[in-house]
């Protein structure tokens, strides 16, 4: 049964960022300078690196959860010695890839802006502090991963919708006053501090209850150790997928200018919204996919998915027609003076929806403990940014968006062929 609320909470926080977008854009056209646009999702693409030190632990422990939960009351899976265990291995974890990804991305971001003048003393230290809230982000994400692998998946979404509002909600105002990138910094914070104050009691219970068995880390680690196979695939797609999703603005900051990185980088980040609406669907009942494989087959989950993903791409459709309406209708509008002309974004139209649908299949395996989808991630992580760098670096821009757009259909194509190899081998298994 799908959740509607945990759907409504996802789809909110996601739906606040892309109505949000347009209204933060105003204010980083006014409060920041062209070249600060530049800096200011780089300093995204770059932070996004956390996804390589993180590498898709959090789904593992999610799937590892769910299928502790399986036919169990809460309370029941929350007092399980094995649950426990993976919990505290998992805070350990977290607190040791934070600690990891500040000293690496720091000195990863001062290489990309070490010829670009305006980065100056002020932008050094708005880098330090954006950084070190996002490595305390990463602390919040084992607790997530208990609560949404216990079904507790509407507390989560709450928690993260209510910090997704405060924390744009003080980013317009800091960058209406003028304060810059420091908004950026302050915003963050803001994000992190409200998602721990939003489940506090539950960090409290979860930590007084778990540290109470002197041996309880190696239980982690031993349950942990058995679901390493998957999440040595997963930790190669994780990592590959960070130069996916961010090569683009770096590799234009680098190689282009500042300015064209900066409209770049908003455009990508709407259409990357309409994406995450979209596969919110999907991801927001992964626990439940994985539950109803376990208890009824593969044939109860292949319905529900199937019908997920058509809502899903319904929902991206309705997000990009709603977007080119407003573009024809109000053309001049000062909104779209600052992102990309309509043939690119038709481009992006094209990759984004390819992206979507191959993410739901990814997800849909996943809830087999599977990576079906492994090779053809790898090779589409790499290739892509591949083609972005060398057409850039040799050709330039023109056409560049042509050929990704292409590509991305003919990767779309290739995963519908192995979704449907991969049914058939899991039926005739069982």
């Amino acid at each position: 049964m799908i959740d509607v609320k945990a759907i409504l909470f996802a789809n909110a926080g996601a739906m606040w960022k892309i109505l949000s977008g347009p209204i933060t854009l105003l204010f980083i056209a006014s409060g920041l300078a062209p070249v600060e646009q530049g800096i200011y999702f780089t300093f995204i693409s770059i932070a996004a690196i956390q996804q390589v030190f993180e590498l898709g632990f959090s789904v593992v422990l999610v799937q590892t959860y769910a299928s502790q939960n399986n036919s169990r009351k809460y309370s029941d899976f929350s007092n399980d010695i094995n649950v426990k265990g993976l919990h505290v291995f998992s805070i350990v974890t977290y607190f040791l890839i934070a600690l990891v990804f500040y000293i690496c991305a720091y000195n990863y971001g001062i290489y990309i802006f070490k010829d670009v003048p305006e980065f100056d003393h002020l932008t050094l230290i708005c880098w330090r502090w954006y950084l070190f809230f996002i490595a305390i982000s990463l602390l919040v994400i084992p607790f997530y991963s208990h609560m949404e692998g216990g079904l507790l998946v509407r507390n989560v979404y709450k928690s993260r919708f209510i910090s997704i509002a405060l924390s744009s909600s003080i980013l317009w105002t800091l960058l209406f006053f003028n304060y810059g990138l420091i908004a950026l910094v302050i915003s963050q914070a803001v994000l992190v501090l409200s998602q721990f104050i939003s489940i506090r009691k539950y960090i409290y219970n979860s930590c007084i209850n778990i540290f109470k068995k002197r041996d309880i880390l190696y239980i982690g680690f031993i349950e942990f150790k058995k679901a390493s196979g998957f999440q040595l695939k997963l930790a190669l797609v994780w990592a590959t997928g960070y130069f996916y999703w961010n090569s683009y603005n770096l590799i234009f900051f680098k190689l282009v200018s500042p300015v064209y990185a900066g409209v770049f980088g908003m455009t990508f980040a709407l259409f990357n919204a309409f994406s995450v609406i979209a596969q919110n669907i999907v991801l927001v009942n992964r626990a439940k996919i994985s539950n109803a494989i376990t208890s009824n087959g593969i044939d109860n989950a292949l319905r529900s998915f199937k019908c997920l993903q058509y809502v899903s791409i319904v929902v991206f459709l309705i997000c990009i027609t709603f977007l080119f309406l407003l573009k024809f209708i109000l053309p001049h509008f000062f909104i779209f003076n600052r992102i990309l002309e309509t043939n690119s974004m038709i481009l992006l139209s094209i990759m984004f929806f390819c992206t979507t649908a191959i993410c739901n299949y990814a997800t849909f395996t996943r809830c087999f403990g599977i990576e079906a989808l492994f090779k053809l991630s790898i090779i589409m992580n790499v290739i892509i940014p591949v083609i972005t760098l060398l057409y850039t670096k040799f050709i330039g821009l023109d056409g560049l968006l042509i050929y990704i757009a292409l590509a991305h259909v003919i990767f779309l194509l290739l995963s519908i062929v192995i979704i449907r190899n991969f049914i058939i081998r899991t039926r005739l298994k069982i």
